[in-house]
């Protein structure tokens, strides 16, 4: 993750804290975030860092379920997305969120949501 990025997901964080915007994400990303800090800055950090997730204000984590998986298949096939990603999706559908914010533009080709990258996330809602 570069720097900007970095700065521009905390700055989003801060967006959620503040009440400014309202997040859900699935309990997949939990496994994201702690995998990728464990393996390169130390287990304990990841730890700490999936904890830390738990603090964020306005923002619901949501678990994944066997409707959710078969929704996910469904989209890998229709818009050739990888396996997290149409989890993800399937996730924000069912729960009614149409918005994904990502930096991930493999979303651009959905029709069913509108994808905001970080900083026009930060323009929208700052």
């Amino acid at each position: 993750m570069s720097f900007a990025i970095g700065e521009q997901s905390r700055a989003i964080i801060g967006l959620l804290n503040t009440c400014k915007i309202k997040g859900i994400t699935s309990s997949l990303t939990l496994d994201e975030v702690i995998w990728i800090v464990w393996k390169e800055k130390a287990k304990e950090l990841g730890i700490r860092a999936g904890r830390g997730i738990f603090k964020v204000s306005n923002l619901d984590i949501v678990g994944v379920s066997k409707k959710t998986i078969l929704s996910a298949i469904e989209l890998m096939e229709e818009y050739d997305l990888k396996p997290r990603d149409a989890i993800h999706l399937s996730v924000a559908i069912e729960h009614g969120v149409f918005t994904i914010i990502s930096e991930d533009k493999d979303f651009d080709k959905v029709r069913e949501i509108e994808r905001l990258d970080f900083a026009n996330t930060l323009r929208k809602f700052k």
